[in-house]
């Protein structure tokens, strides 16, 4: 457990942001740190792939780039998403307990409740999405969330499995083809699940948004935060009621060029920064936004001034990643799972990225 202290004066804010602190930093200190930038420049968030994209090369369509190394044809199921939802939360709850992807990862997924001290009825438990598939316990993880009673928003692995499930009525009813692109995890998946497990991943909203006093503004974060919960990114040029869901389930990380694939996790995350920086300039009484996601794979967790990307790669044996707030407190637990239904070419280059891939260190103030 670590303390992420954020920047402290409205100055800094408008000045600096903060940087990615590298996962092995946080394991590596055993006190709390501060993270601090120096520019408003976005630092590297740790892929492999090129870096930009031609500037005059057009794109696919959003719906066709968003999940295109899945099934850009899948039948969509967002008629019936509930785009946004603001948390009722008992006065008896003390934490937002927020945990990043955990596919499947039930073992790491309980040492880190255990670990972290969650109480049902003091803990709020969230997830950011990607509750299941990669990992061999997706039932026992479904179970947990149900019977804890946790909040949920849709990653790409519920609506694959929501958009399967809308295939099958399909061709049963009408004999339309299932189209193809769905992996022996989800169809394995889904032929286990009951009429909760369904019942819980059609409950998961686009967008969660905590109560008011889970972003209180503290010693070790001094602004009130407007904490909003998404799988993979949020648009806040936008209403939290009209987000786009493919780009909030799919689209921030990968898009295709030529059928060359592009990192563009700077995108949103710049997006996001310019959109802050205005708003504190334009009316610094706001809360400030701090949007938690998962979805990017990354080795490294990403705790930046505005966004606290919690997907650590878990099934692959990095960490299972989860903050709570109000007290703004790390928590990761290592991870041992076997993955499944993962092409080995996609093993190999992970695990390339992750041999490859050098500690990090940013400019850090420790806090005894």
């Amino acid at each position: 457990m670590k303390t992420v202290i954020r920047l402290t004066t409205l100055a800094c804010l408008l000045a600096a942001r903060s940087t990615p602190a590298n996962a092995s930093e946080f394991s590596s200190l055993q006190t709390s740190g501060l993270v601090q930038g120096d520019t408003f420049s976005l630092p590297p968030v740790g892929r492999v792939f090129p870096k930009g994209k031609p500037q005059d090369a057009p794109l696919p369509p959003l719906q066709q780039r968003a999940g295109a190394s899945f099934n850009p044809d899948r039948l969509d199921t967002y008629d019936s998403l509930k785009r946004y939802e603001l948390l009722d939360v008992s006065d008896d709850v003390e934490r937002a307990f927020v945990i990043g992807d955990v596919h499947g990862a039930y073992d790491p997924l309980t040492r880190l409740l255990n670990k972290a001290n969650y109480q049902r009825g003091k803990d709020l438990l969230v997830f950011v999405g990607d509750l299941v598939i990669k990992g061999s316990k997706s039932i026992e993880v479904l179970d947990l969330a149900i019977q804890e009673d946790a909040k949920c928003v849709r990653g790409n692995y519920e609506d694959l499995l929501l958009s399967y499930r809308a295939e099958m009525d399909r061709f049963e009813q009408h004999g339309i083809p299932i189209s193809s692109g769905y992996n022996n995890g989800v169809k394995d998946l889904a032929a286990k699940m009951t009429d909760s497990h369904w019942k819980y991943i059609e409950s998961c909203p686009l967008v969660l948004e905590l109560p008011a006093r889970f972003g209180q503004a503290t010693m070790r974060n001094p602004l009130q935060r407007r904490l909003l919960i998404a799988h993979a990114s949020l648009d806040l040029s936008k209403d939290m009621e009209h987000q786009d869901p493919y780009a909030t389930i799919w689209e921030p990380y990968f898009k295709f060029v030529d059928g060359q694939k592009f990192d563009t996790g700077r995108e949103w995350l710049a997006n996001l920064n310019r959109h802050v920086f205005n708003q504190v300039k334009q009316d610094p009484a706001l809360p400030v936004p701090l949007v938690l996601y998962g979805h990017d794979e990354d080795w490294n967790v990403n705790i930046n001034s505005f966004s606290d990307g919690l997907d650590t790669l878990c099934y692959l044996r990095g960490q299972l990643t989860a903050m709570t707030y109000p007290d703004n407190l790390l928590h990761q637990e290592s991870c041992e799972t076997e993955p499944e239904y993962i092409p080995e070419w996609k093993l190999a280059q992970m695990a390339k990225e992750k041999e490859g891939q050098k500690a990090i260190t940013w400019p850090r103030k420790v806090a005894n």
